[in-house]
């Protein structure tokens, strides 16, 4: 009589539960949750002090917004030239690591070391690409060369922003914006570093070169403080030459012979800027090459 009680309970407690289950095995299976849409916005050249949120003189509506309601990273360090800040981006690793050191230029075979893993990676399932946290990546360069490209940075800040929002996947997009490298002529408040000095930070401390600078109360590295911390200077040596030794070399830097330096479309060949021949002339074999052409 116990074996049939027990029995019979448990025929009641699995007939109690049956269309559940069976509800639950009909419900079609979950998607995955989408991890957020990044939208990365890379200037070229601009002056630290240009944008609005930094009281520059360009009005940034979009970008002091993005500013005032985000997070300001204040130390946020890139490399002194474009290519090596790019390679950086794309990697996540230092260009010394990564082989791309230098800047680029148009007649040049020498690029990113072909076997650094870059990442997003390409997703053949969604059209798009994506890292193993993130639904899609844009990038976007914009000059910054003048001031009046302050306007274009405004516009396409607003025409992406808009696009998002319309889409309703404004509230899961992380929105990064920041430069490849400062202006050419000036980033005041802060020091323009010079190009070929190795430098390193560690917490306010950095060096450059042989020079040392205490961040927390000297941002714009105006006073030299190695004589007076020679320990801290051994220290920041010692490592920038233990990073020297785990240097990967970089692709020798070869001319493309007898092929165009710089391609433009149609609109920007018929009126050219006044500094794109003066750069082309420049450039390693130019004269070779519009010798050739002519």
């Amino acid at each position: 009589m116990t074996k049939f009680i027990r029995v019979n309970f448990f025929l009641r407690i699995a007939l109690l539960f049956a269309p559940l289950a069976v509800l639950h095995a009909a419900e079609p299976p979950k998607t995955p949750p989408m991890g957020p849409n990044i939208v990365v916005f890379l200037v070229d050249d601009m002056n630290w002090d240009y944008p609005g949120f930094n009281d520059g003189p360009c009005e940034t509506p979009n970008l002091d917004r993005l500013a005032k309601e985000g997070t300001r990273l204040t130390q946020f360090y890139v490399h002194s030239v474009c290519s090596p800040t790019r390679a950086a981006l794309l990697t996540g690793r230092h260009p010394f690591r990564n082989g791309m050191e230098e800047r680029s230029h148009g007649n040049d075979t020498a690029g990113m070391l072909p076997d650094e893993p870059r990442s997003p990676k390409p997703s053949s399932k969604r059209g798009t690409t994506r890292s193993s946290s993130a639904n899609g990546t844009l990038a976007i360069g914009i000059s910054a060369n003048c001031r009046s490209s302050a306007a274009l940075i405004i516009t396409t800040a607003y025409t992406v922003i808009a696009a998002l929002k319309a889409k309703g996947v404004l509230d899961n997009t992380l929105i990064v914006f920041f430069n490849d490298n400062g202006g050419t002529n000036d980033n005041l408040p802060f020091r323009t570093s010079e190009m070929g000095e190795m430098s390193i930070c560690k917490g306010s401390w950095k060096l450059v070169g042989k020079a040392l600078y205490d961040l927390s109360n000297d941002p714009g590295e105006t006073t030299d403080l190695a004589a007076k911390h020679p320990d801290i200077l051994q220290e920041l040596n010692a490592r920038i030459q233990q990073l020297v030794a785990e240097r990967r070399a970089p692709e020798k830097h070869l001319n493309i012979p007898d092929k165009p330096l710089v391609v433009f479309g149609e609109e920007e060949n018929a009126n050219p800027p006044t500094w794109l021949q003066p750069y082309l002339d420049s450039l390693p074999g130019a004269a070779k090459a519009k010798a050739k052409q002519e």
